[in-house]
């Protein structure tokens, strides 16, 4: 991430973050045209490396419709095999059968507000 660092004279600089559970050789570049410290642009780009892992896994699954309260972007835990699973819901679905279907994306565990 290229950003205008506030330490020496507000010069364009960059930080690196880097997913170590993969593989992956994917290079993305964000430029930033904000005045940050460097401790603040490294807290951006792993919270923002955070946020792209994260949502690499996709959930769906279907709920009765007394469960109709829940909106997009609320953090739900279910269990599955004995797993918790921390999920953000991305899109709810009404189905002719009375249910509702839910797609997710695995939600960052600095979430507390789950339902």
């Amino acid at each position: 991430m290229h950003y205008i660092k506030q330490e020496h004279a507000f010069v364009i600089t960059n930080v690196y973050a880097q997913d170590n559970n993969t593989h992956n050789k994917n290079h993305k570049n964000l430029n930033i045209p904000i005045v940050l410290q460097e401790a603040q642009a490294k807290d951006m780009v792993n919270k923002i490396m955070e946020n792209v892992i994260f949502e690499r896994v996709m959930y769906y699954f279907i709920l009765p419709v007394s469960y109709m309260l829940l909106e997009l972007g609320d953090i739900v835990e279910i269990e599955h095999n004995n797993q918790k699973h921390l999920i953000r819901i991305l899109n709810i679905a009404i189905t002719i059968r009375h249910t509702i279907e839910i797609f997710g994306v695995m939600a960052s565990h600095d979430n507390t507000d789950s339902k």
